[in-house]
């Protein structure tokens, strides 16, 4: 079974072979490269599976030179960089490794980290103390807030979202949620969380949280409208992808004081550009998209993506298959 690694600069792919093969096993081979069009056609016609790092792209180009592809496999939940419609074409599952959990704990962790920072104003009292600075009153003043009592609304309720609303009961805060599915009541019940439609749960939440997936269906889902629905002093978290909000928009709330605050982990273009809007608006928290990125879940995350790998090597069927509804 040969397994083609698409990894990112970051990764010297000539080391990948040696890591993903301690994985896999006996029976198995792997190639790494930068990019899909870096794939010889020779290797190509013989791969069995593709594990592919985003944010490099998976289409046609690469599809329709392997007959034997069984599996495109992401590393982790996001699988924008992976063109649904062509490998539905040829054939080929696409999956994630959402069941495994690999990474909720991790992201829903950076989550609640993310809301008090931006909520506590904590880079701003680094930068006011660096600056030979001090006074609590001088940090109160530009308004800082705990999170016990407030009201946290999380857009997306699967494994990390359930991780996120763990978390948030634990810092005494009021959960509500919104998904395309409603969770049973007994589910409810014993995760403390109520469900809202969209709409109200904009308006009622001291904290937003997104955790969907981006698909032509949640892009820019929140932008000027959605941003008028929510409160003046809500702060927005963003740990799923970039282009889920409207990156101009949020920029002018920020501005016009529309908005509280944003902690935002992910960007329309990564590294985000000199001129992305985000990068001049005040009160707002970055981190380098890093959420789901720890030591240990690094790990889990790339064992559970070959683990799947193995799965279809054995002629088992794959978890985490991406259903038509999701692309």
């Amino acid at each position: 079974m040969l397994l083609v690694a698409l990894v990112p600069p970051s990764i010297d792919p000539a080391g990948a072979p040696a890591l993903y093969g301690s994985f896999l096993g006996a029976g198995w081979s792997v190639q790494a490269f930068t990019s899909q069009d870096a794939v010889p056609d020779d290797v190509a016609a013989e791969m069995d599976a593709v594990l592919a790092s985003a944010p490099l792209t998976v289409d046609a180009r690469l599809l329709r030179r392997a007959p034997k592809l069984k599996l495109v496999q992401v590393i982790g939940h996001g699988f924008d960089h992976v063109c649904l419609e062509d490998a539905r074409a040829a054939g080929v599952p696409v999956c994630t490794i959402t069941s495994s959990r690999a990474e909720a704990h991790t992201v829903a962790e950076m989550t609640i980290l993310l809301a008090g920072v931006a909520s506590r104003r904590v880079i701003d009292g680094d930068v006011f103390v660096r600056g030979g600075n001090w006074g609590q009153m001088a940090m109160l003043q530009r308004g800082v807030f705990e999170l016990a009592g407030k009201t946290i609304g999380i857009i997306g309720f699967g494994h990390i979202g359930h991780e996120v609303a763990k978390r948030a009961r634990a810092f005494d805060m009021r959960v509500l949620y919104h998904d395309r599915t409603r969770a049973e009541v007994n589910a409810e019940q014993a995760l403390g969380v109520e469900f809202r439609e969209l709409d109200a749960l904009l308006s009622e939440s001291d904290i937003v949280s997104l955790h969907v997936p981006l698909t032509p269906q949640t892009r820019g889902l929140i932008g000027t409208a959605a941003l008028a629905r929510m409160k003046s002093t809500a702060v927005l978290v963003n740990t799923a992808r970039g282009p889920i909000v409207n990156a101009a928009a949020l920029a002018s709330a920020l501005r016009e004081g529309r908005l509280r605050a944003a902690a935002i982990d992910v960007f329309d273009s990564e590294p985000p550009r000199a001129d992305d809007p985000l990068r001049q608006a005040p009160n707002c928290v970055f981190s380098p998209h890093v959420a789901g990125a720890t030591a240990e879940s690094v790990m889990r995350i790339l064992a559970a993506a070959l683990e799947n790998c193995k799965r279809v090597g054995r002629g088992e069927p794959p978890h985490d298959v991406i259903g038509v509804d999701e692309g």
